[in-house]
C-alpha cells in the first residue's frame, strides 16, 4: 500500500462526510502552519451549511481556544436523484434550506464522526485553513495524526466564506511529491523539513486554480452562516 493510500485508508470516515471528494487522494501529507501559534479569526465562528453535488451540510466552527477551532459536522441532508442542480454542486442559500426543511428521515444523516481540528496560517497574500481529524484511531491503535485536509480560505464576508481543497496530485506539486512524498522520509521525523518544503510550494502556486482542481474541476466549497430564523427551522439538528 502506498503512503497516501495508507493516509487514505486512515481517514475514511472522513472521506463519507465530503463525497464531493470521494477517490480522491486529496489529504496532505504534512500540515500546514502550527496549530500553537495560529490565531482564530472570530468571523469564522458558527453554524454553516454548505452543499456539494450529493448533499446539503451542517457544520460548526466552535472556538477550542484562541487558536484552533472544533470543527465538527452535524447532519447531512442528502439531495434528491435526479434533481437537475445536481451537477453544480454550489446551491444557493436559500435552494440548501429549502432541501434541509423538506428532507425526510431517509435523506437525513448523522455526522457524530465528523470531528476535527481546525486552524489558519497565512502563506504570503492568503488565508489558508487545516483540518485535522480527531478520535480517528490508526491501525496502529494511536491517536496521532499523520494526514491533514488543507484549503485556501477565502472570506467572502463575516457571513460567507470558500475553502479551495489543495489537491496534493496536482502537477503543480510534482516536484514536491518526487522528493518527499515517498518512503525516505518517516514522519514524524522529518516532518519540520517536509513541512516547510511544502509551505513554500504551496505558497509559490497559491493563486493558481489548478492546485485545487481535479480534472480541470475546482474543489470547492461554499459556507453560508445559518441564519438566525432558519436556526429555529432547523434546531432539531443543532
Amino acid at each position: 500500500m502506498t503512503d497516501k493510500a495508507r493516509r487514505l485508508a486512515g481517514l475514511g470516515l472522513m472521506v463519507i462526510m465530503i463525497p464531493l471528494f470521494v477517490g480522491l487522494m486529496a489529504c496532505i501529507p504534512v500540515p500546514i502552519g502550527d496549530p500553537e501559534k495560529s490565531r482564530i479569526d472570530p468571523d469564522l465562528n458558527g453554524t454553516w451549511i454548505f452543499s456539494d453535488v450529493e448533499s446539503v451540510y451542517l457544520y460548526v466552527l466552535e472556538p477550542y481556544d484562541k487558536r484552533t477551532w472544533l470543527v465538527r459536522g452535524l447532519v447531512e441532508f442528502r439531495r434528491a436523484e435526479g434533481d437537475d442542480q445536481n451537477e453544480d454542486p454550489a446551491l444557493g442559500y436559500d435552494e440548501m434550506i429549502a432541501i434541509a426543511v423538506a428532507a425526510g428521515s431517509d435523506s437525513v444523516i448523522d455526522m457524530e464522526q465528523g470531528l476535527y481540528k481546525g486552524w489558519r496560517k497565512k502563506l504570503g497574500k492568503h488565508w489558508f485553513m487545516v483540518w485535522e481529524p480527531k478520535a480517528v484511531e490508526t491501525e496502529r491503535g494511536e491517536f496521532t495524526p499523520d494526514s491533514w485536509w488543507g484549503f485556501r480560505l477565502d472570506k467572502i464576508g463575516s457571513d460567507e466564506f470558500r475553502l479551495l481543497m489543495i489537491n496534493i496530485d496536482s502537477d503543480l506539486l510534482e516536484s514536491f511529491n518526487d522528493k518527499y512524498d515517498s518512503d525516505d522520509y518517516e514522519l514524524p521525523r522529518d516532518i519540520k523539513v517536509v513541512q516547510r518544503a511544502f509551505e513554500r510550494e504551496v505558497k509559490r502556486h497559491a493563486d493558481d486554480m489548478r492546485l485545487y482542481s481535479s480534472d480541470d474541476e475546482v474543489m470547492e466549497l461554499h459556507f453560508y452562516r445559518l441564519r438566525a430564523e432558519d436556526r429555529e427551522r432547523l434546531a432539531g439538528f443543532l
